[in-house]
């Protein structure tokens, strides 16, 4: 029996995700599956050291869960261990090099921590895969403002500004 053009592409098309991994999900233990999800339940619902310890677990079964990773060091990041959180990111950065909110949240995480040349590379490397973020400009704006870089953060609060009009803090922070 022939195959339609559209079935063989379909057929090929699913053979290249598998082979290729592009979704952690397909590739995981069932047990890894449910540690996740509620691991992801226990961090909308505020238990962060709860979710922190059940993507933990999935990642023992799952060690290259690129969303246990990410979702972990989002835990991490809600509670006094930045420094998990970033080495969590850069897990994330690893397994998947164009997670542009993996960049993002790592940068948020140096610039508290007082790095802001770092912060402003993660910001670069979040921005130079999705630039449509106005507070993605805004926060590294305000880590350039923070390094000295006043010139620089002048620019990111004025394309944030042209992205969103309504984002206050950045008309602050260009008269700043």
């Amino acid at each position: 029996m022939k195959q339609s053009a559209t079935s063989q592409w379909l057929s090929v098309m699913f053979t290249a995700i598998l082979l290729a991994g592009a979704s952690s999900a397909w590739a995981l233990d069932p047990e890894a599956l449910d540690l996740f999800d509620r691991g992801t339940r226990k961090a909308k619902s505020g238990d962060y050291k709860g979710a922190i310890a059940d993507f933990t677990k999935a990642l023992k079964i799952s060690p290259n869960d690129v969303e246990a990773f990410y979702h972990r060091g989002l835990a991490r990041g809600k509670t006094d261990d930045p420094k998990g959180a970033i080495e969590d990111f850069t897990a994330t950065l690893a397994i998947s090099p164009n997670m542009e909110e993996a960049y993002y949240h790592r940068g948020l995480t140096k610039r508290k921590l007082g790095d802001f040349q770092g912060a402003v590379s993660d910001f670069t490397q979040a921005l130079a895969i999705d630039a449509k973020h106005a507070e993605w400009h805004y926060d590294r704006g305000y880590a350039k403002w923070a390094s000295g870089d006043v010139k620089g953060a002048v620019q990111d609060f004025t394309h944030a500004v042209e992205l969103n009009p309504r984002l206050a803090g950045a008309y602050h922070m260009r008269g700043v």
